[in-house]
């Protein structure tokens, strides 16, 4: 498990880094703070451009914050010790790009207190779970959680225990499995409305009938009366 912050509070993102055409929250947070400028530092995980990488530094410099740690593409044994050094990881939208569902799944597992942006990756998770930042205001909610981790650090270790025991159910095979059925269910349902409404069309055309709304609409309202007690009989027998 981690073990709380020292002398320096270690924040991470990990995936392609696509920032806006502005700036990092994360860097430009440190840049703002006094205490993070001087028991900070930000590493970057993921690739970036070499153009991109020198706008970064030169961002960090204009700030006076520390330049962050580009590490580039790693193999997953580097990743796993990158995430054992790690005190919070940073998830917010300008800093995961696409990847962001995934970026964040794995934030979760690691145990660490994670950074958020409202976006719908991370708008249902339950309050304790995370660190969010509210959009055009990242960077003063990324100061205000950063020192707060400083000030209590088991208060972050517990918010990452929280969200590991949340992904080991949600994000894992079978959580997604218990959350798709209901949707496989309805796509069911629904195909099987949609055979029975070609069936009763076919018909039609096979009596000649006209080509009437109103006539297809009373036809398929019938058939469905007609099933429906039987389907009703059917649930009542199960039941037994």
């Amino acid at each position: 498990p981690p073990e709380p912050p020292t002398h320096l509070l270690t924040g991470a993102t990990i995936g392609r880094i696509v920032p806006p055409e502005g700036d990092l929250p994360v860097i430009r947070a440190v840049g703002a703070a006094p205490r993070l400028r001087q028991r900070a530092r930000y590493i970057l995980v993921g690739e970036v451009s070499p153009d991109e990488a020198a706008r970064l530094r030169a961002l960090a410099r204009t700030l006076r914050a520390p330049e962050p740690d580009l590490l580039g593409r790693v193999s997953d044994h580097a990743l796993r010790l990158v995430l054992a050094g790690v005190d919070v990881l940073c998830c917010l939208q300008d800093t995961a790009g696409k990847g962001a569902s995934g970026a964040l799944a794995l934030a979760l597992r690691s145990g660490r207190p994670t950074l958020v942006s409202d976006t719908p990756c991370s708008r249902d998770l339950p309050e304790d779970l995370v660190l969010r930042c509210p959009a055009r205001r990242e960077a003063a909610h990324v100061v205000h959680h950063l020192e707060n981790l400083l000030d209590d650090p088991a208060a972050g270790l517990a918010m990452g225990r929280r969200a590991r025991a949340h992904a080991a159910g949600t994000h894992s095979a079978a959580g997604y499995v218990d959350a798709l059925l209901p949707f496989l269910h309805r796509a069911a349902a629904g195909a099987a409305r949609l055979r029975t409404l070609r069936t009763i069309r076919d018909m039609m055309d096979a009596l000649g009938l006209p080509d009437d709304p109103a006539m297809f609409a009373r036809a398929t309202q019938g058939l469905m009366h007609l099933l429906e007690p039987a389907a009703m009989g059917s649930d009542a027998h199960d039941c037994h």
